[in-house]
Formats: C-alpha cells, structure tokens, sequence
C-alpha cells in the first residue's frame, strides 16, 4: 500500500512541475507600465553672464511619474518607450553666503527609449537594471523673489535627457508585476535667455506593468 502511496504521490509531483515552472517563467512579448513616485532634485548651478561665481536654486522634493510601452524578447531583455512627467517646487536662491527664499517650479516633459536587463531567477522578485536616452522639454515657470508683484520669469527649452537606474519586479500574477524602482535622471544644461541650468534628479517609483 505504501508502495502504491508513494508511487501516486511520485507521479503527481512530475505532473504539477511543468506547471510549477511555467508559472515562473517571464511572459513574452509586449507590455505597458506607469509608475509615480518621488522627484529629488538636485540642486541646479548656473552662472549669470556678468556676475562672478556660481548661483545655486535648491528645489523641494516633487512628482515625478511615467508611461510605457515596451516589448520582451528573452527572458532577460525587454525594451520601452516611455513618457516622462516631473514637476518640484523652487525653493531658495544660493550665491556665496546669501540664501535667497524663492518661488516658482520647474517641470519637464521626458520621451526616453529604455533597456532592461531582467534577472531572472525562479523566484517572483526579478532584480533589473536600466538605461535610457531620449529628449526632455524643460520649463521654469513664474521664478520670482516672496512678495514681488505680477508674473515671474518663465523660459523653456529642449535638449538631451538620459537615465540609468535599478530595481526589483514581483510578480503578482503571469501578467502582472509591481516594480519598485530607482532612476537617476538627468539632461544637458537647459538654457534660458543665455544662462545655463543644471536639471537632474534622483526618482524613486512604484508602478505595475501589464503583459497582454
């Protein structure tokens, strides 16, 4: 009997491990994310023609969120096109020792193509890695000093914008996954009316991504 117990137990695990590991294997083919999250600016460094040294805008933290496309080709590769939304509130003015309040924000408008590398394991918690380059429009609007009356400065400009990051994918379902992410992100120097900004930042998401 317990040869017989053993044996039928035997034959149902072979049977349930195809299924086990096909549970676990990436889904193929294309996907679509968003994400929102957390935008740490770093503070922007400019120099003013005429004026020696450095001025320094400090930001308050913002949002930053993003929507996807992308295809899987292997288990490990996937790439996206991706749109990019991220705004932050001004917050002072440095220049030597003087620390200006100020108000204002900037925000930017991001298309960046990415590439993943997915490690995949036989676990649901798949670490990754990413790269993108794309173009950013980038905007400062109403820059003034408290208490000054009327419009403030507005200016914009578009230019090159890249990223790299990490993070980690659960899997809630074959076709759904939680990403939890960080990406660093950064342009070159946007220019307004000729003085040259610093825009960067540290981006911290969560999201889902969506096989179909």
């Amino acid at each position: 009997m317990n040869k017989h117990l053993i044996a039928s137990l035997c034959g149902l695990s072979l049977t349930l491990l195809p299924a086990v590991s096909n549970a676990s294997e990436p889904f193929m083919g294309p996907y679509f994310s968003f994400n929102g999250g957390m935008a740490l600016a770093e503070d922007s460094d400019s120099t003013e023609p005429g004026l020696p040294g450095t001025l320094t805008l400090e930001s308050d933290a913002g949002f930053a969120g993003t929507v996807a496309m992308g295809f899987r080709f292997n288990p490990n590769i996937r790439f996206e096109a991706e749109f990019g939304y991220q705004q932050n509130d001004l917050d002072r003015l440095k220049y030597g020792w003087e620390s200006i309040p100020m108000d204002g924000e900037t925000w930017s408008n991001s298309l960046l193509v990415n590439g993943y590398i997915d490690f995949f394991n036989n676990s649901p918690i798949t670490p990754f890695v990413t790269a993108g380059v794309g173009g950013a429009y980038v905007e400062v609007n109403d820059l003034k000093f408290p208490g000054e009356w009327g419009p403030g400065y507005d200016g914009d400009d578009t230019v090159f914008a890249w990223q790299v990051g990490a993070g980690i994918g659960y899997a809630l379902t074959p076709q759904l996954t939680l990403d939890i992410k960080y990406r660093y992100f950064a342009t070159a120097d946007p220019e307004f009316d000729g003085t040259e900004v610093e825009y960067a930042s540290h981006n911290i998401y969560a999201g889902i991504r969506l096989n179909f």
